[in-house]
């Protein structure tokens, strides 16, 4: 599906298609994980965008949520002129300084599947994504439904306080609490 995106993109691109004339941008999707599985149907949506709207794009940040390396791929597409940086903001405050950066240097920042708390001070121009907190929630009360009063429920995070995943846990344990 994603050559055959690609291709009809690229004749869209070349025909001049429905899309207005515009320079090749490069897009760059700073991730917690880039080796996840998880997010392959994500590579998969931005491949297909980019060949559709005539874009490129590099995939990059840290295998294992390590913020400093997230960060430097971000000093590093700042330095690189990006046309537009999607980042997971994983942590609350690590990655104000590197959007304020390229924000200042005219380059647009949005965040996905994680987002800076409000009154982290984080200027990025928009989330996209789910509100984890509701959606652990939604989990807690399933959980809860199915395991009753007499039961126990443990869950496990793989990086406890990481804004993709801690928030979730908040609210399924607020749920089961419930």
């Amino acid at each position: 599906a994603a050559m055959l995106g690609g291709m009809v993109g690229q004749a869209h691109a070349a025909a001049g298609g429905p899309f207005p004339s515009h320079p090749q941008w490069k897009f760059v999707f700073v991730n917690h994980v880039t080796t996840n599985p998880f997010f392959v149907p994500t590579v998969y949506g931005i491949q297909d965008a980019c060949a559709l709207l005539g874009c490129s794009y590099q995939w990059t940040g840290s295998e294992t949520s390590d913020v400093a390396q997230m960060v430097n791929a971000m000093n590093a597409a700042i330095a690189a002129k990006a046309d537009g940086i999607a980042v997971a903001i994983v942590d609350p405050k690590g990655f104000n300084a590197p959007t304020e950066r390229a924000m200042q240097a005219g380059i647009p920042v949005f965040s996905y599947n994680a987002d800076a708390p409000a009154g982290s001070g984080n200027r990025r121009l928009a989330y996209i994504g789910q509100d984890l907190y509701a959606s652990g929630y939604q989990m807690g009360e399933r959980i809860a439904g199915l395991v009753g009063k007499t039961g126990a429920i443990v869950i496990f995070i793989a990086t406890p306080g990481q804004l993709n995943i801690q928030p979730r846990l908040d609210g399924a344990k607020d749920a089961i609490k419930a």
